[in-house]
Parts: structure tokens; sequence; C-alpha cells
């Protein structure tokens, strides 16, 4: 206990000393603080402008996928991951239906799984009753996360897909 209360005290010493050091040189202090602040902002404007300017589109998404699809398409079906295979095949084909919708939200994008295609007619695709909540979206309906020019999900699924689970099950 008795080290806390040193540590506060310290601290109390430590404001104090710079509070009369801030009035008797204000314009040392503002620069000090302005700096720190300076530097701070200008990190934030780093990571923003970055953000932005690598955010990637469908077309990277599509991209993306189609080098995966190629790399699972070269490896022979005994030792392809299951669960990735499966990934792929999904991804394929809502892109083949048109049923993928990208969500530009400026820093990052989000690929979301609709039910309709943009051009199905029917009462149910135009009806806005039947639109997906938010909490919907985020839960069940998204497909992947794209940020600093790539797409995460995707990378995640296929991280071992050329590792097939069920041969060491077998050994077993």
């Amino acid at each position: 206990m008795k080290y806390f209360e040193v540590v506060a005290t310290d601290y109390k010493v430590a404001v104090k000393d710079g509070i009369v050091d801030a009035k008797a040189q204000p314009k040392k202090a503002a620069v000090y603080m302005g700096g720190k602040n300076l530097i701070n902002i200008h990190k934030a404007a780093l990571l923003t402008t970055s953000l932005i300017a690598t955010n990637p589109t469908k077309l990277d998404f599509i991209a993306q996928t189609t080098a995966w699809s190629n790399e699972m398409a070269i490896i022979s079906k005994s030792i392809r991951n299951h669960h990735s295979e499966e990934h792929l095949k999904s991804i394929n084909g809502l892109l083949n239906q048109d049923r993928l919708e990208r969500y530009n939200l400026i820093f990052c994008s989000l690929l979301v799984r609709s039910d309709y295609s943009p051009e199905c007619q029917l009462y149910q695709a135009q009806c806005s009753f039947n639109e997906p909540t938010y909490f919907e979206i985020i839960s069940e309906r998204l497909v992947d996360i794209g940020f600093f020019g790539r797409w995460w999900g995707i990378n995640w699924k296929m991280s071992d897909y050329d590792v097939n689970e069920n041969e060491f099950l077998k050994g077993i």
C-alpha cells in the first residue's frame, strides 16, 4: 500500500513542477505540448490516408479469388483442405450469381452475401421490409473484410489450403 502512495506522490510532484514550469515559460511549454500533439496528428493523418488509398475493390477480391482458385487447382485433391475448398466453391457460386455486394466504408470495405442478384425483379427482392438488419449483415452475411489493400477473410480461410486434416486422422 505504501508503494502506491509513493507513486501517487511522485506523480503529484511531477504535475505541479510541470505547471510551474509552464507558467514560467509558456511559449516553451506550448511548443513542447504542441509538438507532441502535432506528431500524433501527423501519424493519424498518415494512417487515415493509407487506409483510404489502399481500400480494396470488388475487382481486387475477384482477382484474389481467382489466384486462390488457381493455387487450389494445381494441387492434388488428396491433399486439399476441405474447408478451404468449400469456401472457394461458395464464393465462386456467389460471384457467378452476382450475389456479393461491396460496402465501401471509406477506411475499409465489407463484402456481404445478398439473397438476390441486383437484376432480380421478384417482389421479395424489391421489398424494403425484407432487407436484413445491420446486425444480421455483420453476424450472418459478412463474407470478407478488406483494408490495407487486401481481403483478410479469404487469406485466413486459405492459409492451410494444401493441408488435408483427414490425412492425419487416418494415421491415428
